[in-house]
């Protein structure tokens, strides 16, 4: 039977709604890479309420995340382990998956506990619940990978969307620290459904809403370029894991025979006597060139 994160509880699950934990936050990162015909992976829990926080750092509670692969029906759970109580890491055999694989974080109980209502929604009533082990305490929004393209991650794979709920003004912001796996988009609630919504549109039929959702992340691989310039290290910045944001760029960078100037200061052809180019540039390269027309890109693009 396939996870169903959206059932009915009648107690307050943190991420199902929002209205659950009304200006709380679940956040969990998740990255994923193929090595040796194995695909692992990496969770890390983050959230801002505190008695569940408390349930977690007592292990009366704890994090998981629950793996399923319809094309093959293969369903497996994984846990945090002791002395890292919010992360999660999981190995899977490769060809035991086929399409689409998903990861569902989540936090339940592993033993009969009660739990309070101190920062639920006043709906709920005044608590507690008296929960049993197995029995959820958060959900959140399930990430799916895709098989096919796990080998070779795209430049646009290091970013994930973000809903800041607490965040008034429109416009999409960008978090970038050379430490996390992945680059976050960050936008109030208004921005993000807009943004959904037109990157769900046909893009057969709706070809500028497509160059509209191109723009977003080219801008964003611009500004973290740069911050891939500032932090560069020649000796550090040479590991091309897959798992992080500096590993993709550093491995695309390498395929496309562009290195990072004496200077720093920007990027060179290596196959072209060294030609600069700009950091604009790079990231259009990185991207394969998603501001051309369709026409253009059959005609094929040189550096």
């Amino acid at each position: 039977m396939k996870f169903s994160p959206n059932r009915g509880f009648l107690y307050p699950v943190l991420g199902q709604r929002e209205y659950n934990y009304p200006g709380k936050s679940f956040k969990v990162e998740m990255s994923c890479e193929v090595k040796d015909d194995k695909l692992q992976f990496h969770a890390h829990f983050d959230l801002d309420v505190d008695h569940i926080n408390s349930l977690v750092d007592g292990e009366r509670a704890k994090c998981f995340v629950w793996v399923y692969c319809g094309a093959t029906s293969y369903r497996r759970i994984f846990e945090a382990e002791p002395g890292h109580l919010r992360e999660v890491k999981g190995e899977l055999i490769a060809k035991d998956l086929r399409s689409q694989l998903e990861l569902h974080p989540q936090i339940a109980a592993v033993e009969k506990l009660d739990l309070l209502y101190d920062d639920a929604h006043p709906a709920f009533g005044e608590g507690p619940a008296s929960l049993s082990c197995g029995n959820l305490i958060a959900v959140h929004k399930p990430s799916f990978t895709k098989i096919q393209n796990l080998k070779e991650r795209s430049s646009k794979s290091i970013f994930q969307l973000r809903c800041d709920l607490e965040e008034t003004q429109n416009g999409w912001n960008a978090e970038i620290d050379p430490n996390h796996p992945l680059v976050f988009l960050v936008a109030n609630k208004e921005t993000h459904d807009i943004f959904e919504k037109v990157r769900n549109f046909d893009k057969t039929q709706h070809s500028h809403q497509e160059r509209a959702v191109q723009t977003l992340y080219l801008s964003a691989l611009v500004e973290t370029l740069h911050v891939f310039l500032g932090n560069y290290d020649s000796d550090s910045f040479t590991d091309t894991d897959s798992s992080s944001w500096v590993g993709v760029i550093s491995s695309k960078l390498k395929d496309y025979g562009i290195a990072v100037s004496e200077d720093k200061s920007g990027f060179i052809l290596e196959t072209n006597g060294s030609h600069p180019k700009s950091v604009l540039w790079v990231a259009q390269k990185l991207l394969e060139f998603p501001l051309l027309f369709q026409h253009d890109i059959s005609e094929g693009t040189s550096v």
